[in-house]
């Protein structure tokens, strides 16, 4: 379990100092009903100790990486919990083209009606579910039927989510190149000013 010390501005995991400045920043800025604030300081604490920031810019493009990094998981997990949400609509339409057909337009509302109640109950009573499940197997609609039909109810929701975790990595390596590039040109640089002096004191 990691966790983050107030008083001393460590990473109980990882002992790495943080500047008083920066303590705040590496909290999270707001989780969400049911995301772990111990997940949330574990993903903190390695991409910490992985990058071990050397100046304030550093920390600051940190505590971006981690709010990045967490930003990934969460949209994941929500994809995720989205495709359970939606297999509950494609049950109601996959209910739907089988209850309805040859329905008369007077009684179709109140069909409808039943196959939604249906689609719950295959939710939140598992003896119906089984039910629903086996009627709709005998019917030719197996699981890779209703995986199609859950990301057809889902296309505009997944991609929304797919376009966000997208943004949201590219935005990470634009980070960890720019976090690289600063330490390839600081280190050009001291070894310049190394030679420079050298070359001084060779003089003398």
């Amino acid at each position: 379990m990691t966790g983050y010390d107030h008083q001393t501005g460590r990473s109980s995991a990882l002992q790495i100092t943080v500047p008083s400045l920066f303590q705040r920043l590496l909290q999270p800025a707001f989780l969400l009903p049911g995301e772990s604030l111990n997940d949330y300081e574990s993903l903190r604490d390695v991409i910490v100790g992985e990058i071990e920031p050397q100046s304030g810019i550093e920390w600051l493009w940190a505590s971006d990486l981690v709010e990045l990094s967490w930003d990934i998981v969460r949209y994941r997990t929500l994809r995720q919990k989205m495709l359970q949400v939606r297999r509950q609509d494609a049950i109601e339409a996959m209910l739907q083209r089988i209850d309805l057909a040859g329905i008369p337009q007077a009684f179709m509302q109140s069909a409808r009606d039943r196959t939604k109640q249906n689609a719950e109950q295959w939710r939140s009573d598992p003896i119906a579910g089984g039910e629903i499940e086996s009627r709709l197997i005998a019917e030719g609609i197996d699981e890779a039927s209703l995986d199609a039909e859950v990301l057809i109810q889902a296309r505009e929701l997944f991609v929304m989510f797919d376009n966000l975790i997208q943004s949201a990595q590219t935005r990470r390596v634009l980070l960890l190149r720019e976090i690289n590039r600063r330490r390839i040109s600081l280190e050009i640089e001291r070894d310049s000013l190394t030679k420079r002096r050298t070359a001084t004191l060779g003089k003398y």
